[in-house]
């Protein structure tokens, strides 16, 4: 072997320990830059709080207007006040459906949290390589009720109409 591809053995330990060195540092980096505490205490506590007030605005919306179209349904048609107690409930439901526009504005805020932290994590997991990669939990069994709630499917993710309709033909 030549000098060129012969290394010395100090050369080479030199240049890994540097090396791991550098990783370090820039693990650290990506670390600060997550600002843990910040994250915690700041971002993703007004992140939960968003969502806790999407849930609220959500069920007063929704019972205010199973409330009107209640009393519209339980109302009789020959009463002399019936058009007015029509307009009337018809105005609160459209009152209560702005709670629309206002949940979209809080789910926003809440998404811009959650590509923040996802950015943060992807840079550390990039720069910590395919070898930290988590390992996929083992995941438990669900039983009873708690099977069944999982929510509506993603879009993509749902079985079709189709494919029900194919199932009791």
């Amino acid at each position: 072997m030549d000098a060129a591809t012969k290394r010395n053995p100090a050369d080479i330990l030199y240049n890994e320990v540097w090396e791991l060195s550098r990783t370090i540092v820039e693990a650290r980096k990506q670390i600060g830059a997550l600002r843990p505490s910040s994250l915690k205490t700041k971002n993703v506590s007004a992140a939960l709080l968003e969502m806790d007030e999407i849930v609220k605005a959500t069920e007063e919306a929704s019972n205010t207007i199973m409330d009107s179209a209640e009393r519209m349904s339980a109302a009789n048609a020959t009463d002399a006040g019936y058009a007015n107690l029509i307009q009337e409930n018809c105005s609160s439901i459209f009152e209560a459906c702005v709670f629309q526009d206002l949940t979209g504005q809080r789910i926003s805020k809440v998404m811009k949290t959650l590509e923040l932290v996802d950015n943060h994590l992807q840079a550390l997991q990039d720069l910590l390589g395919p070898e930290y990669e988590e390992q996929e939990d083992e995941a438990e069994e669900v039983t009873g009720d708690a099977a069944l709630l999982n929510g509506p499917a993603l879009e993509g993710e749902a079985i079709s109409q189709d494919d029900i309709d194919a199932l009791f033909d």
